[in-house]
């Protein structure tokens, strides 16, 4: 069993969540800027970004250790892709 810190689980998820909402607000210059990449975001900024996830898992933990559970990575797409639900 883990032993999360509820306080700071609660704290991380409210980050996320905002930081996802400045993603969903920002989509269109995403789109230009990062289009069919991996952003990585932290404090309302882009901090890294690479069409390959696992290179930039790396890249974040190299040079984002103590921050990687604060980051959202999000994939940015240039077309928004189509499904099909059955």
């Amino acid at each position: 069993m883990l032993n999360v810190d509820e306080a700071v689980a609660s704290q991380n998820l409210l980050q996320y969540s905002k930081q996802l909402d400045w993603v969903h607000s920002n989509y269109d210059d995403l789109i230009k800027r990062f289009g069919d990449e991996h952003i990585a975001v932290l404090d309302h900024n882009v901090v890294a970004h690479s069409s390959d996830i696992h290179a930039l898992m790396q890249q974040l933990r190299a040079e984002y250790l103590n921050d990687v559970p604060r980051i959202l990575v999000e994939f940015i797409y240039r077309e928004h892709p189509n499904f099909i639900l059955i």
